[in-house]
């Protein structure tokens, strides 16, 4: 090993000590300086919940192995379900990797509501998080809500359309949409006359992520 040269390290220590000489005689001093305040400021100042807008909380969808999942409803508020023509409606999917977040997040309630607000009955879901629930866990309950907004009892209660369903999700909650949009088979609405259930696919979806590469049957 080749020993450290003195007269180098000397002189470049005395190059640093310049420099930081320099730097600090460039920033304020005395009277000169200033108090800065821990101020946080939102990225987006838009980002808040619209009390104009009816919401009602925690509608139980589905129950599965003992566990209640839950989805808000966002409403038009022009708009009356039981006298109104039905409307197209929208299920919205949050994000965070699978394994966190909630349809309570002021951005996902954010969302909910602004959908509505542009006349859309609109429903924020929640499903079973990773790594506890591991696939398809998260994709069968946002299924089985899609199912249940196609039942004829909340098709009534909310005034929606079975036939148009749309989804909206971001990042994960992107991709979850994403295979919504491949689920099942046939129309997004069983035949008349048929007696199977309600079907799960989404008529159509907006998503915030790549495509996903697999999908499963609806069951």
């Amino acid at each position: 090993m080749r020993a450290a040269n003195p007269t180098r390290a000397v002189a470049l220590g005395a190059a640093a000590l310049s420099a930081l000489a320099a730097l600090t005689g460039c920033g304020p001093t005395g009277t000169e300086s200033e108090r800065v305040e821990g101020v946080v400021v939102s990225s987006n100042p838009h980002l808040a919940t619209d009390p104009t807008v009816p919401t009602t909380v925690d509608i139980a969808y589905a129950t599965i192995d003992g566990q209640p999942l839950y989805l808000d409803a966002c409403r038009p508020a022009d708009f009356d379900p039981l006298t109104d023509t039905a409307r197209a409606a929208i299920v919205v999917v949050h994000g965070g990797s699978w394994a966190r977040g909630s349809k309570n997040d002021i951005a996902w309630r954010a969302v909910c509501q602004w959908l509505a607000k542009a006349g859309y009955p609109t429903f924020a879901v929640d499903y079973r998080l990773a790594p506890e629930h591991p696939f398809p866990a998260a994709i069968d309950d946002v299924s089985a809500a899609v199912r249940w907004l196609r039942d004829p009892e909340q098709v009534t209660r909310f005034g929606i359309d079975p036939a148009r369903i749309g989804a909206f999700g971001g990042s994960a909650g992107g991709n979850l949409v994403s295979l919504l949009g491949t689920r099942g088979s046939g129309g997004s609405t069983p035949d008349r006359g048929s007696p199977r259930s309600p079907s799960c696919r989404a008529r159509s979806t907006s998503r915030g992520s790549r495509p996903p590469t697999t999908s499963s049957p609806c069951s």
